[in-house]
């Protein structure tokens, strides 16, 4: 996808991306609809869920959601 379509962006710790990588509970266009309906916390619910159910120690979980871009994205190469 071209910078220029972006409107949102997501970055995850491990323990956030178990909700794609280790639970299988969505892939990752499901998780930026979540996070753009239920926000960070909401993902990390389900990741804690599946957590708690499947007897696994929880992980750090952080995730930063980047919306509402204003100004064009600059692309530099050094």
């Amino acid at each position: 996808m071209p910078i220029a379509g972006l409107t949102a962006a997501a970055l995850l710790s491990n323990g956030a991306a178990r909700v794609v990588e280790r639970f299988r509970l969505a892939g990752w266009p499901e998780v930026m609809s979540a996070l753009a309906s239920t926000g960070p916390a909401g993902v990390i619910d389900r990741v804690r869920q599946a957590e708690a159910s499947g007897g696994v120690p929880s992980d750090d979980a952080t995730i930063t959601h980047c919306t509402a871009f204003t100004a064009p994205c600059v692309r530099v190469r050094r």
